[in-house]
């Protein structure tokens, strides 16, 4: 007969509480998500677009959550990580072009029982490396159990671009155990401002091709016909 380990109950209700803390972030995470995604189809329907691209969320894990709660010189308990992070459950929204990613922010954080708590611009303002994105802290209502409570998550958005110079940086630095070259530094910069300006390009480009739809008498809100339709 197997015998079962018995954890101390410490353990065992630490355990729980995480478990009961990852429940609890993951509603508030499904109704951000809803949220844009209706907002996604409005737009199909309206302007036979979708504005975001598509969207990536995550949970931190107990681990991280621990560890950085030992960072903030914290005991590492579910009751310290709502009290003190506002990352623990977050949604990466990339969108299309770049004025999409102010719509998009504007018409979620404007929504009644969303509050904002924080805005970050980092593509009016880019980090030292290059990094461009908006990032905001929301709080949304999750209703459980035993009644309503608020929650954060972290919505970051960008483009397209901004994206694909995001996530090949991380990838480049990722476990990296020693300093980078300030030349390679460089490179990533001014890999960042080319991306930028094909950004700016493509708004561009965009805009004109609504512009010249519309002097044309064509109806951006009218969906195109299908191939097989024709």
């Amino acid at each position: 007969m197997e015998h079962t380990p018995q954890w101390p109950v410490e353990m065992e209700a630490l355990i729980r509480d995480f478990v009961d803390l990852r429940c609890r972030y993951q509603a508030a995470l499904t109704e951000v998500k809803t949220k844009l995604d209706i907002l996604n189809e409005e737009f199909r329907v309206r302007y036979s677009r979708n504005p975001i691209h598509h969207m990536e969320s995550r949970i931190k894990a107990p681990a991280s959550i621990a560890e950085k709660l030992h960072r903030k010189g914290l005991e590492p308990t579910a009751e310290n990580a709502v009290r003190h992070l506002t990352d623990i459950a977050g949604v990466r929204v990339v969108c299309a072009y770049r004025d999409d990613v102010y719509t998009i922010a504007q018409l979620l954080t404007s929504q009644d029982d969303i509050r904002l708590l924080r805005s970050r611009d980092y593509i009016k303002e880019p980090k030292e490396n290059g990094y461009r994105s908006l990032h905001l802290i929301v709080e949304i209502p999750v209703f459980l159990s035993t009644g309503k409570q608020y929650l954060p998550v972290e919505v970051q958005i960008r483009t397209i671009a901004m994206d694909f110079w995001a996530s090949l940086e991380h990838r480049i630095r990722y476990k990296v155990a020693f300093t980078v070259p300030e030349d390679l530094n460089r490179e990533l910069f001014d890999a960042a401002q080319r991306i930028a300006e094909v950004d700016e390009d493509m708004q561009r480009i965009h805009n004109r091709m609504v512009a010249l739809a519309e002097s044309s008498g064509i109806d951006a809100a009218q969906p195109p016909q299908a191939d097989w339709e024709e």
